[in-house]
């Protein structure tokens, strides 16, 4: 039984191939009107691959200046954080020889530390 289903399946796609075929020739006409229609096919195959390809190149080129951008945003992060850690280290150093010199050492950044008063000369 599945013998027979399995040929009326493939005797029914040759029938399929066939009619298929027996259209394309009927509606290709002649050979030379065939090759004009192959030819034009491929200029347009050939034309739908060039704008993919420069679509591609484009992206291409996209990516690798975005790449570069982000590069240059990382350069920028990691100069921008060891100023803000030379800051803290310039603060920690002002503030601790604020203490050490009797200051406040606290929110004015140790200005009374370095005006070079003595206080007491008044």
């Amino acid at each position: 039984a599945t013998e027979s289903a399995g040929r009326r399946a493939a005797d029914a796609a040759l029938a399929e191939e066939r009619a298929a075929r027996l259209e394309a020739e009927a509606s290709s006409g002649s050979a030379d009107e065939a090759k004009a229609r192959a030819v034009g096919e491929r200029d347009a195959a050939v034309r739908t691959r060039d704008h993919a390809t420069a679509r591609a190149r484009l992206a291409e080129r996209k990516t690798q200046e975005a790449l570069d951008e982000q590069v240059r945003a990382e350069e920028e992060a990691a100069a921008a954080r060891e100023e803000l850690a030379a800051a803290r280290a310039e603060l920690v150093d002002v503030r601790a020889a604020g203490v050490a010199a009797g200051g406040r050492g606290g929110g004015d950044g140790g200005a009374d530390a370095s005006s070079g008063t003595s206080g007491g000369d008044g």
